[in-house]
C-alpha cells in the first residue's frame, strides 16, 4: 500500500483520531462475507466528524483508558471503535462486549444501532506474515496466531448473535433478533517477503500490505532509509512522527513492526511503506 495516496492521512494530525480514522475506514484484511459498509459505519457526517474531532481531541482522549500504551491492541482498538459508535450522530451504542451464558464463544463485541439500523458488529484488528503470503502461512509474532483461526473464530463470533441465548441477550437490549444485522470490521496488514498476497479468494480488493523481513537478514531495509519502530498501540494508522531514524544498511533489526518514512512539507515524517520483523521459526 501506497499510504502516500490516501489524503485523509495528511489532514489527520492526532495521533488517536488517526487511529479512529484507521479502524473505522481501513479496507479489510479478508473477506468474511459480512463487512460493514464503511457508508455505514461513518454515517453522512462521518469525515467532518473525524475532521472536527482532529481539532479538538480531548473528547476522545478523556474516552480512552490512560494506560492504553500498555493495552492489548485488540482492546484498544475496541476502545476507539466504542467512542465511536457512542459520539457519532448517527449512531447509539446499546452495549459492548456483551456476555452471552452457556456458550462457549463469549461476548458480543457491539451491539448498536446506526442510521435506525440495529447490528450486532465484531471487531478484530491482525497483523499477520508469511513468506509466501498464503493464507495458510499468515501467522503473528506468537505462531499460534494463525489467518486461518481468527477467520473460523470471527465467523462464531458472528453467529453467536443468532443462538438462543444470543437471542435472549438482544431482548434484553430492546433489540428484536430478527432485525438484526451481524457486521464484521476487519483491519490489520499481511505481510510477505514480496510485499504484496496472492489472489486466492481469501484476501480483501485493497486489502494494506507489508514488507515481511526476518532477524537473521541484515540486509533487512534499503540503505540510507528512515525509519521508525512502532510500539503495539501505533500499528493502526499510517505512520506520523517529529523524528526519524536512519538505516545505514548491514544492521540487523531485533523482531518488531517498523515504519519507512518521507518528510513531508509538514516537516513531519509520515509512513510510506511497513515492514514485518520476524524470528524465523522452523
Amino acid at each position: 500500500m501506497n499510504y502516500a495516496l490516501d489524503a485523509l492521512w495528511w489532514r489527520l494530525q492526532h495521533p488517536q483520531v488517526r487511529d479512529l480514522a484507521a479502524v473505522l475506514t481501513a479496507p479489510p484484511l479478508w473477506k468474511s462475507g459480512a463487512e460493514i459498509p464503511v457508508s455505514l459505519l461513518l454515517g453522512e457526517r462521518g469525515f467532518r466528524c473525524l475532521l472536527d474531532l482532529d481539532g479538538r481531541p480531548e473528547r476522545l482522549a478523556e474516552y480512552l483508558p490512560t494506560a492504553r500504551e500498555h493495552m492489548r491492541l485488540g482492546r484498544y482498538a475496541e476502545a476507539l471503535l466504542a467512542f465511536w459508535l457512542d459520539f457519532a450522530p448517527h449512531s447509539r451504542l446499546l452495549a459492548a462486549n456483551v456476555r452471552v451464558n452457556g456458550t462457549q464463544q463469549g461476548e458480543l463485541d457491539f451491539v448498536a444501532v446506526l442510521d435506525g439500523i440495529p447490528c450486532h458488529i465484531e471487531l478484530c484488528c491482525k497483523y499477520l506474515g508469511g513468506e509466501s503470503g498464503l493464507p495458510e502461512t499468515l501467522c503473528g509474532f506468537n505462531p499460534d496466531d494463525t489467518l486461518n483461526g481468527k477467520r473460523e473464530k470471527l465467523q462464531r463470533q458472528l453467529s453467536l448473535s443468532a443462538s438462543e441465548a444470543g437471542r435472549e441477550v438482544l431482548m434484553g437490549l430492546g433489540v428484536n433478533a430478527d432485525e438484526i444485522r451481524r457486521y464484521s470490521i476487519v483491519r490489520g496488514m499481511g505481510f510477505s517477503v514480496s510485499g504484496s498476497l496472492p489472489e486466492c479468494g481469501v484476501y480483501a480488493q485493497n486489502t494494506w500490505t507489508g514488507m515481511l523481513a526476518y532477524t537473521d537478514n541484515t540486509a533487512v531495509l534499503p540503505e540510507n532509509t528512515a525509519f521508525c519502530r512502532l510500539h503495539r498501540s501505533r500499528y493502526l494508522a499510517p505512520a506520523r512522527v517529529a523524528q526519524a531514524q536512519f538505516y545505514a544498511g548491514g544492521q540487523t533489526l531485533p523482531e518488531g513492526m517498523y515504519a519507512c518514512l518521507k518528510q513531508r512539507p509538514d516537516g513531519m515524517w509520515h509512513e510510506t511503506q511497513r515492514w514485518m520483523v520476524k524470528e524465523r521459526r522452523l
